[in-house]
């Protein structure tokens, strides 16, 4: 019998199978006559319709997650774009504001700013360096002996770096002193305004897909729980079935397409 994991032609077959024995009289008396009981078929149709349902509804939220990863990536591509090119006119403006002698707390604000303070994580990379107690003659396995390290390296998670895009909008809007000269590299207030607005927006979407990337997930654990239920139900009630197969070529031919071919 096909260890069914999720619902597949098997889940289905077996619930049409069950079905159609269970609501006619001739085939349920047959099976009944070798022992088995309407309520093993009841709860076979019972867990493979669940399966199907479950199965349709992971199919909508998987198809609602690929939408939401779609809009969610094309407005952050926008965005870093965007950012990209709002701090490339910030570092001129940093240049301007030096050549003009302007004072040194602006100076030093943007440039601050300009600063990826995207959060830091620790991740394990495998050290480059010698190894420790081994011996130039090999006495030690390839790649033994490599104690493993951490170091520090920028995250670059979509949030991390809209979090990121968001605070700087906010801090230049904040460093008023620097407005004069932003707005002549077109980096004006409400362009500033927007780029803050939309990396503010873009964290809900964020959380959207998130959630409908988890719920798809549950729906394909419950998919497969009630296909497994099913398989449960099935396989003790199998041999029951075949015995009533051999009385009646009706219930023989619906148990045709319930196993695997392999």
């Amino acid at each position: 019998m096909a260890n069914a994991r999720t619902f597949d032609s098997i889940v289905a077959a077996r619930t049409r199978a069950a079905s159609e024995i269970m609501n006619n009289p001739e085939l349920l008396t047959t099976y009944e006559r070798r022992g088995g009981k309407r309520a093993d078929l009841a709860k076979i149709v019972e867990h493979g319709q669940r399966a199907e349902r479950l199965h349709q509804m992971q199919s909508e939220m998987q198809a609602a997650g690929g939408a939401a990863t779609t809009t969610v990536l094309t407005e952050f591509l926008a965005l870093q774009r965007e950012q990209t090119q709002v701090m490339a006119a910030v570092r001129a403006v940093v240049n301007d504001l030096r050549e003009a002698g302007a004072p040194v707390e602006v100076v030093q604000g943007l440039t601050k700013i300009l600063v990826n303070e995207a959060r830091v994580v620790l991740r394990p990379v495998e050290d480059e360096g010698e190894e420790e107690g081994g011996s130039e003659d090999g006495g030690e396995g390839e790649g033994e002996g490599k104690r493993p390290r951490r170091r520090a390296v920028r995250s670059q998670s979509q949030e991390a770096v809209r979090a990121e895009i968001q605070k700087d909008a906010g801090a230049l809007l904040q460093l008023t002193a620097a407005h004069p000269a932003l707005a002549e590299r077109q980096v004006d207030h409400e362009r500033l305004e927007t780029l803050y607005a939309n990396a503010q927006g873009l964290s809900g979407r964020l959380a959207t897909r998130v959630v409908r990337k988890a719920e798809a997930q549950g729906a394909t654990k419950a998919v497969r729980n009630a296909a497994a239920a099913q398989r449960r139900i099935w396989g003790s009630s199998y041999g029951l079935l075949t015995l009533a197969a051999q009385d009646d070529v009706r219930i023989r031919q619906l148990l045709a397409d319930t196993t695997s071919k392999r």
